[in-house]
């Protein structure tokens, strides 16, 4: 069952532009990520400092797998240090109904 995760996140407004490209960097291990099915950012056009994350996992496990060995890592991803706060995550579902 494919899964969809929303990131919101909140970029340093300081460093807007070194920000976004910590966030395309962060992804490139995301996206080759066993079960990734793909990835899309959206940023807000009144404030870029304000970034959408789609990623779609072909299974809840995928995803949980990929969660293990982000949390594994020695070091925290690019994007860690673009935060100016905690990341908001929603999780769906694809509904299979017409």
């Amino acid at each position: 069952m494919t899964q969809i995760v929303l990131l919101d996140i909140q970029l340093k407004k300081d460093s807007i532009e070194d920000a976004h490209a910590k966030v395309h960097e962060t992804l490139k291990a995301t996206r080759e990520f066993a079960g990734n099915v793909g990835v899309s950012v959206f940023i807000d056009e009144k404030d870029p400092s304000l970034v959408i994350i789609q990623e779609e996992w072909e299974s809840p496990a995928d995803h949980d797998a990929y969660l293990a060995w982000r949390a594994a890592a020695a070091t925290p991803p690019p994007l860690a240090s673009a935060l100016a706060g905690p990341l908001s995550t929603r999780t769906f579902t694809r509904s299979t109904a017409a």
